[in-house]
């Protein structure tokens, strides 16, 4: 399941987009349920209980437990 979300690009792509606080408050981690928040300059959405970090790719989060890096890894 891949989410379509509201990233409004402002001057430029790279750490310009801003996710509405409104769909960060319902977005909930696939795996443990936590909260997540918007990382601007690594461009992801993080859990802010496992830790793992969900890619954003043309402006669409990809909220899949395969597609997470877990914690105190990179891709």
């Amino acid at each position: 399941c891949v989410l379509s979300v509201g990233l409004h690009a402002g001057q430029g792509r790279r750490g310009s987009e801003v996710i509405e606080k409104d769909l960060l408050d319902i977005l909930a981690c696939p795996v443990c349920r936590g909260g997540i928040r918007y990382d601007a300059p690594e461009e992801k959405l993080t859990c802010v209980s496992c830790g793992r970090r969900y890619p954003i790719r043309d402006d669409i989060p990809v909220m899949l437990e395969e597609e997470a890096e877990l914690p105190g890894r990179s891709t």
